[in-house]
């Protein structure tokens, strides 16, 4: 989960946190835009759980509360199994969202999600005062450069 984050959050610096509307499905960057709501640059515990409860509910096509690998096949493969025929290769996709499968059934459940979503969040919010800010995104994608 480690490396999802860094990788996240490497994505989200590259657009930076306060831009244009984004598409449906889209990135980790789309997703910092979105979340963003108030445009202030900042996100907060609320704006992020929203967005991401708005993520997960675009993402479970068929409404039954997990991601099945039906609603996942751009993600790649999850842990320990072989990549799509048609996928991406490996090291490719979200392979992050399937370390939230925490009881390796080959599905995330609302549960595993939201918790994967929080431990994200507590991440990325540095200094634990309840809001990601540019400069937490900063420094966490400066810590990321380094260890390359």
């Amino acid at each position: 989960m480690h490396k999802f984050l860094l990788a996240a959050c490497a994505m989200a610096l590259t657009a930076g946190v306060a831009m244009a509307q984004p598409a449906p499905g889209g990135g980790m960057r789309d997703f910092i835009a979105q979340a963003d709501a108030n445009h202030d640059g900042n996100i907060t515990r609320a704006e992020w759980d929203a967005a991401r409860a708005a993520r997960f509910t675009q993402q479970d096509a068929n409404h039954d509360g997990q991601l099945s690998a039906d609603e996942r096949p751009h993600w790649g493969p999850p842990p320990g199994g072989q990549p799509p025929a048609d996928g991406p290769p490996p090291g490719g996709g979200h392979h992050g969202i399937m370390t939230a499968d925490t009881n390796n059934d080959g599905v995330v459940s609302r549960a595993e999600y939201d918790a994967q979503s929080a431990a994200m969040f507590e991440k990325l919010d540095a200094d634990n005062n309840g809001t990601i800010t540019a400069a937490e995104l900063q420094a966490m994608h400066d810590h990321m450069h380094q260890q390359h």
